[in-house]
C-alpha cells in the first residue's frame, strides 16, 4: 500500500475492518477474511487512484455487505467520500434466488455508473478473489470468470489501466487453467 499503510486514518480503516470481519474466514482457504481486505487495498495502494479515503474504501468495501456494519457507521467513522465509495461496492440487488443473471445485470449497470475509484477497488477485489475461486471451485468458476469479464469489458472502464490489465490477465490465466482441467465457458 506504498507511502499511505501508516497513515493513522488507513491503519484506523484497517482495525475497524480487523474487527468487523474477526470471526469471518476465506470461504475455500479458511484464511482471516481481513487479509482479503488488506490485498486489495494493497493492489489500490500501487494505483494511480491511491489516496487515503479510496485505500480505507478497500479495506472496508466488504464490510457494509458482509458483517453488521451499516453505511451509517461506515459514514459517522470515515466520512462521506468513504462512505459513498463503500456503497457503490456493496451489492444492493435483493432479487428471489434463481434470478442471478437479473441480479448481476442490475449490478454491472449500478457499477458502470460509479467513479473510477469504485472501478479500481472493484478490480482489485476481482483479481484478488479470481484465483482462489479457479483454485478451489472449478464449477463456480465458469461462472465468476463470465461475469467478471462481462464486467471488465464493458462496466469497469474507468478504472486504473494497470489494475485492469492485471485483472483481464487474471481472467484470461483463470479460463485457461480451467480448460486445462476440462471446464468450458459459461454461456
Amino acid at each position: 500500500m506504498s507511502n499511505f499503510i501508516r497513515h493513522p486514518d488507513v491503519q484506523r480503516a484497517l482495525i475497524f475492518a480487523r474487527n468487523a470481519h474477526a470471526t469471518q474466514k476465506r470461504k475455500y482457504t479458511g484464511e482471516s477474511y481481513v487479509n482479503h481486505c488488506v490485498a486489495v487495498a494493497s493492489l489500490v495502494g500501487e494505483s494511480k487512484h491511491a489516496s487515503v479515503g479510496t485505500l480505507q474504501a478497500a479495506l472496508l468495501h466488504d464490510t457494509v455487505e458482509d458483517t453488521n456494519t451499516t453505511l451509517t457507521q461506515v459514514e459517522t467513522v470515515f466520512g462521506r467520500y468513504v462512505a459513498k465509495l463503500v456503497r457503490a461496492l456493496t451489492n444492493s440487488t435483493k432479487v428471489p434466488a434463481g434470478n442471478r443473471t437479473i441480479q448481476k445485470a442490475f449490478e454491472a449497470g449500478r457499477l458502470a455508473e460509479s467513479c473510477d475509484e469504485v472501478h479500481t477497488i472493484k478490480l482489485a477485489d476481482l483479481i484478488d478473489n479470481t484465483s482462489s475461486i479457479v483454485t478451489h471451485d472449478p464449477r463456480f468458476a465458469v461462472t465468476y470468470l463470465t461475469e467478471k469479464q462481462f464486467l471488465v469489458e464493458h462496466c469497469l472502464l474507468k478504472g486504473d489501466p494497470l489494475l485492469r490489465r492485471l485483472a483481464q490477465h487474471a481472467l484470461l490465466e483463470g479460463f485457461e487453467r480451467l480448460r486445462h482441467a476440462g471446464w468450458t465457458r459459461a454461456t
